[in-house]
């Protein structure tokens, strides 16, 4: 059983294909440290660069997504882009509040799809930026079970 959904699966491998360096982060990371949870979304760490961005823009419309107005030169500063509806949504971000792409990508975790090698966010920069996303309500409530379950998990790997 795959991590991801058909949807998101594609996307990933797509957005492989065409070079974009991204991280994967939140609830899907959660889930692949061992979370028990769900999650309505894919989150992506994407590496701030016009060159990235427009690899992005390649990639959705190679998947018949639409672009809308976006220009590659906008990934270049803090981008948050969502799109797609639960159990398929996808958030795209450039920033996080404690992380940057940098150190997520150099200190990621690899996960294998056949040949595809997907960098999903290291276990303690995953609970690193869930302590500082300061969200209230259910997902702030949702971000302080993820640390405290990824914290134990994390306990549990060494």
């Amino acid at each position: 059983m795959s991590l991801f959904s058909p949807f998101h699966e594609k996307l990933v491998r797509t957005l492989l294909k065409n070079g974009v360096n991204f991280v994967i982060i939140g609830g899907f990371a959660a889930i692949y440290y061992g979370v028990s949870r769900g999650t309505g979304d894919l989150d992506l760490l994407i590496e701030p660069s016009r060159e990235n961005g427009q690899r992005l823009l390649n990639s959705f419309q190679e998947l018949g997504l639409d672009n809308g107005d976006l220009q590659p030169e906008e990934f270049e500063k803090p981008l948050f882009l969502a799109f797609g509806f639960e159990p398929n949504a996808v958030d795209v971000l450039t920033f996080t509040p404690a992380v940057n792409y940098r150190q997520a990508s150099e200190s990621s975790q690899i996960f294998t799809i056949g040949n595809d090698q997907i960098p999903i966010i290291s276990i303690d920069l995953l609970i690193e930026n869930k302590k500082n996303l300061n969200r209230t309500g259910p997902k702030g409530l949702l971000d302080e079970y993820d640390v405290q379950e990824l914290t134990r998990l994390k306990k549990n790997l060494t």
